[in-house]
């Protein structure tokens, strides 16, 4: 993905819609593209996931088959907290934007509207629980 698709990406994103444009496209520079092939592991089940995830297309489920949220890892980052179960790719792959730990926590002090959107937008259905 360019850098503007990036940029549109997470300007669609509920979970950065209280950033400015300045903040988005310094977060849009640091977020990587990856594909996940259907049913590939994200993260496993005990171990706390290592990027912020911003789905571009596709779905990120649980083992159980629940759905995430759009963007998802936040808690997980956040707390240092174990999935309680694994999340992979759904049956058509995923696209995501991903974030890593060290940017996350960069962007969350100098962007504090991230912690807004991100409870707007449902982190608290992420599959981690709270420390």
């Amino acid at each position: 993905m360019s850098m503007i698709e990036r940029l549109f990406t997470l300007r669609r994103s509920p979970a950065f819609s209280q950033l400015r444009d300045t903040e988005l496209v310094l977060i849009a520079a640091s977020a990587r593209t990856r594909r996940y092939t259907a049913g590939e592991i994200i993260g496993a089940a005990g171990r706390p996931l290592r990027h912020l995830f911003v789905v571009v297309d596709g779905e990120a489920v649980t083992a159980s088959g629940r759905e995430l949220p759009g963007t998802f890892g936040a808690i997980s980052l956040l707390f240092g907290s174990p999935l309680d179960e694994a999340v992979r790719a759904g049956d058509t792959g995923l696209v995501c934007l991903i974030i890593r730990r060290a940017h996350f926590h960069t962007i969350l002090n100098e962007c504090p509207g991230l912690v807004v959107g991100l409870l707007q937008a449902g982190a608290s259905a992420e599959p981690a629980r709270a420390a």
